[in-house]
Order: structure tokens, then sequence, then C-alpha cells
């Protein structure tokens, strides 16, 4: 900065500081001995600190940058990168582990979230302590990781720096750094034989983050490090769950890839998967779900299936997304404690929503019991007996199962037989709608 400059800052403190009545001659002084460390001007610090050695270990008591307030000359000087600054302070006798009183930060913190890798090689070859934490829990591993900055990480690493170790979240550097997407921080705490499976404080692990934040690359790589795809959190949700409540379909895809358990339950309430999916009306994931072999539809710990949300909200695009994927219809709707059950059908007519029925007695031969509420087009389903036609579909869809439209396409057949087969007329879809667009 210019002398000129910095007489007209000068000047203009002055007199805030004469009309406030304040003590003009120190905070003038306070105010150049800032600017020399900010400006980078060492020598106007050298002068100003002869005779004076307090004077470089203390708080700046006047600055321009409210950022600055709590910070010593040499907190700034390693922020900044002022490598012959810090040299200078640290042959002075600075201390290397001063701490700022609110952030609790040191000037290690300050030379890792300014990348400034020389000063960071001189404050540890002087004494500083690497793994020391600020008010937050961070050490300068959890920031370099963050930063994305690997090669401050690396030096870290070969400076003996634990990168295990959990901020005030218990969030570890490997979760901070999926948290910002940076796959190299990632590589590097792999390398070095970080914990992949170590805990916040909500029982997540880095595969859950990664997996919320749909972020492949990274996926991959903690696959890879030996992650624990069905690792459950402290709500009993696993990876898998957290990808279907982001609806982020992709990452559903690849978690099934890796055979991840599709049938854990959340602790709380119990629900599954397909609960989750259901209930947010993710069509694309439903179908994700219900063409994998192994998942099951099974009640919550409330005695509701994943079904029964969408008949009370009487949801009939849910409901087609369901047929076209061959859901299982022949289970309830809703379990109750004292081993009674209620279908499906019989909860749609309860609420009247007769549509819903139709579509569920066409495709699984139900059975209704005579009501004289219900309309006239409804009475068919109160035979005993169903047409042999709907019970034929119904044996050969229950057969195929979770193949059903890969084994509805491959069968011999007219393409007229495969359309009642896929339910075409009760849900609108042609057959090779593999997975219908949100």
């Amino acid at each position: 900065m210019s002398n000129i400059h910095l007489k007209y800052r000068l000047f203009i403190l002055v007199r805030l500081l004469r009309l406030r009545g304040m003590a003009a001659k120190s905070d003038m002084y306070d105010l150049a001995f800032y600017d020399a460390v900010a400006d980078n001007n060492l020598a106007l610090l050298k002068t100003m600190g002869e005779g004076r050695s307090h004077t470089l270990n203390r708080e700046f008591k006047v600055v321009w940058d409210s950022n600055h307030k709590g910070m010593v000359p040499i907190h700034l000087a390693t922020y900044r990168g002022y490598e012959d600054m810090v040299e200078f302070l640290i042959e002075a006798g600075c201390d290397v582990n001063v701490i700022t009183p609110k952030t609790r930060r040191t000037p290690v913190h300050y030379a890792v979230t300014g990348n400034n890798l020389a000063c960071l090689e001189m404050l540890l070859n002087a004494g500083a302590e690497v793994n020391r934490s600020d008010a937050f829990g961070n050490t300068a591993c959890h920031y370099a990781a963050e930063d994305g900055s690997c090669d401050i990480l690396d030096y870290l690493i070969l400076r003996a720096a634990c990168i295990d170790i959990p901020d005030m979240t218990n969030k570890t550097p490997l979760m901070k750094a999926v948290q910002t997407g940076q796959i190299q921080s990632v590589k590097t705490l792999v390398k070095a034989k970080c914990h992949v499976n170590a805990r916040n404080m909500n029982g997540d692990i880095a595969l859950h983050l990664a997996c919320r934040l749909a972020d492949m690359d990274i996926i991959t790589y903690l696959m890879i490090a030996g992650s624990d795809k069905n690792c459950q959190n402290d709500k009993g949700r696993t990876p898998l769950m957290e990808a279907i409540s982001y609806r982020n379909k992709d990452v559903v895809s690849k978690m099934i890839d890796y055979n991840c358990d599709l049938n854990l339950k959340e602790f709380k309430s119990g629900n599954t998967t397909l609960h989750i999916a259901i209930r947010h009306k993710y069509r694309e994931i439903t179908s994700i779900l219900l063409a994998t072999p192994g998942v099951k539809v099974q009640p919550n710990d409330y005695g509701e299936f994943p079904a029964l949300g969408l008949i009370l909200s009487n949801d009939l695009d849910m409901l087609k997304i369901l047929i076209h994927n061959n859901y299982d219809f022949d289970m309830p709707g809703k379990i109750y404690i004292t081993g009674n059950s209620e279908s499906l059908a019989t909860i749609a007519m309860q609420r009247s929503h007769y549509n819903m029925v139709q579509m569920i007695c066409s495709l699984n031969c139900e059975v209704l019991a005579p009501d004289i509420s219900m309309p006239d087009y409804l009475n068919e389903f109160t035979e005993g007996v169903p047409t042999l036609q709907r019970a034929c579909r119904k044996s050969i869809r229950g057969r195929l199962g979770y193949r059903l439209m890969q084994g509805v396409k491959d069968l011999p057949l007219p393409t007229r037989i495969k359309e009642y087969l896929m339910a075409t007329e009760l849900t609108g879809f042609e057959i090779e709608t593999i997975v219908t667009p949100l």
C-alpha cells in the first residue's frame, strides 16, 4: 500500500476517533500495525516490532476486515501466504500454536484454508501442532479434505496428521470430502487407510452422504474401499434408502447392482424401500424396485403394507405403476394386532374409491361382499367364481413375478394376449414400457 493511501486511511480514522472521544494516538498505532501485516509490509512491521516483542503476539485491536478480529500477525500472514513475513514472525519467537478467541483456529488452520503449503511447512517445522481442533472440532485435515487441497492433505498425512479425528458433529475428513464432492481428497484419504465406515452424530457413514448427493464416482470408490452397503444409521436408513428418499434413480440402480439388501426396515416405522418409494410417489424408482429379484412386499411396524398409502389417497396413477410392475396384490393392505387383515380392495371400497376397486378386482380375481352402496359395474365381482380369462392372467402373472414384463415379451403369443397379460386395459401403458416416465 502507498504511503499516501495509508495516510488517508489514518486521517479518516483520526477524525472518527476524535469525534467519539477515543484515544486516537493508540488506535492509530494499532491500525498502522494491522496494515503493515495485511499489506505484507515486512519492513514496516520490523520497524514497529523493534523493542516491542510482545506486539508481534498481540491481537489486532483495529481492523478493516471484521473477519480478522481476534487474529494476531502470524494468523493473517499465514492465511495470506506471506512467506517472508511468516519466517520473520517464527524467528521472532511468535507462538505457532496461538488460537483465535472465538473460532480457536491456529496458524496451521489458516495456512490450510489459505492453501499455502510453504507457510504450513514452516509452521510444522517450527513445532506447530498438526492435529489441533478448532471450535467446530475441525482439524487441518478437515479443511484440506473439504477444499480438495490434495497437495496439502498429502503433506499433512506425511507429517503424521490423524485422518480420522471427528469434528463436533462426528464428521471425519472423509465425510467432509464427500459432502463437497472432492473425489481426489476421498482417494487420498482412502489410500492413507482412513476409516471408511466411521459414523457421524446421526449414525451416517460416508456412503450415506454420497448416496444423498448422487455422487456416482465417490460411491464407486467407497464401495471398492469396503464401505458397508447395508449400514443403517440411527433412523435405520441404509444408503439405498437415502438414495430413494432423495429421488436419486441412478444411485438406486447402482446400489442394487451392488446387491444391497432391499428389505431392511427403518427402526421407528419399520418402512422398507418399497414403502419409501411408493409413499413419495417416485414412479421410476418404484418400478426399479419391483423389477428387482428378492424385493419383498411386507408390512411395516404398524401393519401397513407398501400400497396402503396410495389406496388411502386414491392415487390411481401409482396404482397403475404397481399393476404394470406386478406388485403382489394378494398381500393385504393392513394387518391388525388381532391378526385380522383387510385387502386393498376392501379398504378402497370402504372409502368409495370405486375405480381402484374395479382395477384391483379385475386383476386379482378378488371377490367382494355384496353392498347396496356399490355401483352396478362392481356387481360382477361379488360372484364367487372369477372368469377363466382373469384366473389364467392371475396365474401367469404370479408365475412370472418380477420378470413379468420381459417374460410376457418372450412368450410366443399374439400381441393382443400379451397386452391382456400386462393389463394394459387397466394401466393404459404400452407393452414396451419397462419403466414409466415421471
